[in-house]
């Protein structure tokens, strides 16, 4: 789960964080940005060592899921050939 989505500028100092989905915002020199809320991490730079990493993520149930918690999935069984007779041409 993400807690905060943001990143510093090497470039200009700035701090910049996306606090919404969809809330795209780039420093004042704009050599970096990010995207994405509390919902995901996207990241635009003109070179990756301009982007310092300053977002705080913690793990969820649903990054470690607990069995017996609505999570596990039956596996999928292979279905009977019902067709009788064949193809016709």
């Amino acid at each position: 789960m993400i807690k905060s989505n943001k990143a510093r500028c090497t470039v200009c100092g700035d701090i910049i964080e996306s606090k919404h989905r969809h809330d795209y915002v780039s420093c004042k020199c704009g050599a970096i940005s990010v995207d994405g809320g509390k919902d995901y991490l996207k990241r635009n730079f003109v070179k990756r060592e301009y982007l310092e990493e300053l977002s705080e993520c913690v793990p969820s149930e649903i990054d470690n899921p607990v069995p017996g918690n609505g999570t596990n999935v039956p596996k999928k069984t292979k279905k009977p050939n019902t067709l009788k007779g064949g193809i016709r041409g």
